[in-house]
């Protein structure tokens, strides 16, 4: 079954979590986050992350229970205020939806 959401193609028939880990982790860029773990999914069309059972969202909605993934990533090395990008850990989640 696919569904169209918000622009998003959803599958239903696909995986929709995956751990992903600091060690393990393979994406474009450098691991962003301060925890060293976690899970993606993809529960509705839309990337989270969840780890030590708070769920993430790159961009939520106040009412709807997600943190901001903010809280969680680490600071860009050598760039004083500016936070590290997580575009690429949401990207490689994008494959869950």
């Amino acid at each position: 079954m696919v569904v169209v959401i918000v622009g998003m193609i959803y599958n239903a028939d696909r995986p929709h979590s995956k751990a992903i880990a600091r060690a393990t982790y393979s994406g474009t860029d450098p691991w962003p986050l301060t925890v060293d773990s976690g899970t993606l999914t993809c529960p509705s069309g839309i990337v989270l992350f969840t780890a030590g059972g708070i769920v993430y969202a790159q961009y939520p909605v106040p009412g709807d229970g997600h943190v901001d993934i903010d809280r969680i990533t680490a600071d860009m090395p050598g760039v004083q205020g500016q936070k590290m990008s997580v575009y690429s850990l949401f990207a490689d989640g994008s494959v869950l939806c």
